[in-house]
């Protein structure tokens, strides 16, 4: 059964039960395998098994009923004679240059291709290294794609003068990242739950200054969220936001962090904890850090925003860590919904990953 190692135990399964349905065994209507024969035959846990089952059931394919077994509810098997493959076309953003060895694109096309793979998709990749020129963005998109094609957009902004065009040229459109037009499905990592709860439990620990660092550029939407978690949970504190804690930046290298440093440092209020966006720009601020003697977490707690494991001599850094490759299966669970349907849009929620980079302040052990 084990086609592919980078794929989950359960997507494995469930790629295993979908082809069973595509065997044309199982009728609409029929019993379809159970569940303990599965485990018998495959020697996999019953936790995966019963996941695995529950996704088809989440997706419309099967039906349980108490008492009686699980049934076949849907299926579109097709004939010898159509076309075996169906095509997406992935745009990507991509201002690293890095194609398909840049983290997210690779986890939003693996999420993808685990959703797609066992309904015989083909997916192409084009990696876009120009995203915000929107003209020559749309230019692009705009030669590329042709009336009845579909087009999954991801990570980059998606307004309604770069979606429209492509709409009315009769292009289905999905997005990873929130689009303009609420028209367009899409998946989405919730940014400002993550932010809120995060900026929450350091306050929690006794932290009532709290500096900000994020990115301003690739999707807007997402940078907006996460201020807006972030003010939403020091106003409900009853700490007031100071703009001068809000800080900035637009570059991908870890001089980011330089620039995140200095201009805490000018503006001169003083912060105990720090939540920044960007791997590099997180590795750019602890150096600047540790040369100025601040010792991390001790005199400075600090939170990331990012998918990279980060370790800098005997630092593990706590981590909002989004789930792109989730993102990309909840986009192709998207794609294959027939047009129409109410379900439009995925939230996925972000994971925290601990370190040992966040700590309780002195004053608030000594209460």
């Amino acid at each position: 059964m084990m086609e592919r190692s980078d794929l989950s135990k359960k997507d494995q399964v469930r790629n295993y039960l979908i082809r069973e349905l595509q065997s044309g065994k199982y009728p609409k209507g029929a019993v379809f395998l159970s569940e303990n024969t599965l485990i018998q035959r495959l020697g996999i846990c019953k936790n995966t098994v019963r996941e695995a089952y529950s996704s088809l059931v989440s997706d419309g394919l099967l039906e349980r009923i108490r008492g009686k077994g699980t049934f076949v509810i849907g299926f579109e098997r097709r004939t010898d004679g159509e076309e075996a493959r169906r095509e997406v076309r992935l745009f990507i953003g991509d201002p690293m240059h890095n194609h398909e060895d840049d983290p997210f694109v690779g986890a939003i096309v693996t999420g993808l291709h685990a959703a797609l793979d066992p309904f015989d998709w083909r997916i192409r990749l084009k990696c876009m290294d120009t995203v915000e020129n929107g003209r020559q963005l749309l230019q692009a998109l705009d030669s590329e794609l042709h009336p009845g094609d579909n087009a999954v957009l991801a990570g980059f902004d998606f307004p309604s003068a770069l979606t429209d065009p492509l709409l009315e040229k009769g292009v289905r459109l999905l997005t990873v990242g929130r689009p303009e037009d609420k028209r367009i499905p899409f998946a989405h990592n919730d940014y400002r739950g993550s932010m809120y709860e995060t900026v929450k439990s350091l306050i929690a620990l006794g932290h009532t200054q709290i500096a900000l660092a994020d990115r301003r550029t690739s999707h807007l939407p997402s940078f907006e969220e996460r201020r807006d978690g972030y003010i939403q949970a020091l106003s409900e504190a009853g700490i007031i936001p100071d703009a001068r804690l809000m800080a900035e930046y637009r570059g991908f290298d870890i001089s980011c962090g330089d620039e995140i440093w200095n201009r805490l440092k000018e503006c001169g209020v003083p912060y105990s904890a720090i939540v920044i966006y960007g791997d590099w720009a997180t590795l750019g601020f602890l150096r600047n850090a540790a040369a100025s003697g601040i010792r991390v977490p001790e005199d400075l707690s600090l939170v990331s925003c990012c998918n990279t494991p980060l370790q800098l001599a005997d630092l593990r850094v706590t981590r909002i860590a989004a789930r792109h490759s989730e993102l990309g299966k909840a986009v192709g669970k998207l794609l294959m919904n027939p047009e129409g349907s109410p379900e439009n849009c995925f939230m996925v929620a972000p994971r925290l990953v601990e370190g040992n980079t966040v700590m309780q302040r002195i004053q608030n052990k000594e209460s």
